[in-house]
């Protein structure tokens, strides 16, 4: 068995939190309607976040243009502004700085393996700065049909060149990471830290609020899973 050892990040939610990619998009979207409309940029913005924060995911413009009057026709375009446009506004959260730096302080491989679009994890990604701080990253829709399927489990511990027995995941979702790490054979972290909603019970090794202690809390679960085998 190889010494050495890896962990494995999801991206929306786990090493950033997603609302600051949907609201720095509808920020850019309340921007294009007080240009193009006349509707004050702050309005639109806060019907928007309201949206989020209230459990409209995914129909945070919709939301907007109906409150403020608007065709619904305009949705497409403004869409397309969250998920493509120009004006992206990300930023590494300085506890997940901190993290990365700990664990690559002490010998550990970083990858990060992501679901959706590539293109658009990827804009995410160099937003980020995130190339920097890790060794590989995997697109997991351009293996098989994503998470929680094996293949890209399996690619990102090939690319890190890890036994997946030596290799934690930690992700926010349950059935996509905690999930299909099980299925590859790899340790597993739940990370709530960016879920403000309530969580249901979970299959992972070890479930997480703060990243600070994951580079212990990892070390830790390689170690007693190698006890466990040994015994």
């Amino acid at each position: 068995m190889p010494h050495n050892r890896a962990v494995v990040f999801d991206l929306d939610d786990t090493l950033y939190p997603f609302r600051r990619f949907v609201l720095s998009g509808c920020a850019a979207c309340a921007r294009r309607l007080e240009r193009r409309r006349g509707v004050d940029a702050r309005r639109a913005f806060r019907w928007m976040a309201r949206a989020f924060r209230e459990g409209a995911q995914g129909r945070e413009v919709q939301t907007a243009l109906r409150m403020l009057g608007l065709p619904d026709r305009l949705t497409p375009g403004l869409v397309d502004i969250i998920i493509w446009g120009r004006e992206l506004n990300l930023r590494l959260p300085a506890s997940t700085r901190q993290a990365l730096a700990a664990l690559r302080c002490h010998g550990w491989k970083i990858g990060v393996l992501t679901n959706g679009d590539p293109a658009v994890q990827a804009r995410k990604i160099d937003a980020l700065d995130l190339a920097d701080h890790v060794d590989a990253i995997v697109f997991a829709n351009e293996h098989g049909g994503g998470k929680p399927e094996t293949a890209p489990f399996l690619e990102v511990a090939r690319r890190l060149r890890v036994a997946p027995s030596r290799i934690v995941v930690v992700g926010d979702d349950e059935w996509c990471d905690v999930n299909g790490a099980r299925r590859a054979g790899m340790r597993s972290v739940r990370f709530v830290g960016h879920r403000h909603w309530p969580q249901g019970p979970s299959a992972a090794d070890l479930v997480l609020k703060h990243i600070a202690d994951l580079p212990r809390a990892a070390a830790q679960l390689l170690a007693d899973h190698r006890e466990s085998h040994a015994a």
